[in-house]
């Protein structure tokens, strides 16, 4: 991320081709904020419980924000954050 950006909720969202999706959030809000890079590791567990058939997996989505107005001008409503390196590795 980037120090610029606004304080959000970070999250991902994994979507099943019968069309179940389940998001996980960042437990830091200043994710995006942070301009070091920080490895994210979730569990495959939390989306399979959200109902999530891991597989079959169509749509990966990265997001930034809870819907909710950010309070950014329009000018100024763009944040940038950096993604690296997604893999799938087995459990330890």
């Amino acid at each position: 991320g980037e120090k610029e950006n606004l304080e959000h909720p970070m999250y991902i969202t994994l979507e099943d081709a019968a069309g179940q999706s389940f998001k996980v959030e960042h437990p830091y809000v200043w994710a995006c904020e942070s301009e070091l890079w920080r490895e994210w590791n979730i569990p495959l567990e939390e989306f399979a419980a959200g109902g999530v058939d891991l597989t079959n997996i169509k749509k990966i989505t990265f997001g930034l924000g809870s819907g909710v107005d950010s309070g950014q001008t329009p000018d100024d409503d763009r944040d940038v954050v950096y993604i690296d390196s997604i893999r799938l590795l087995p459990a330890p």
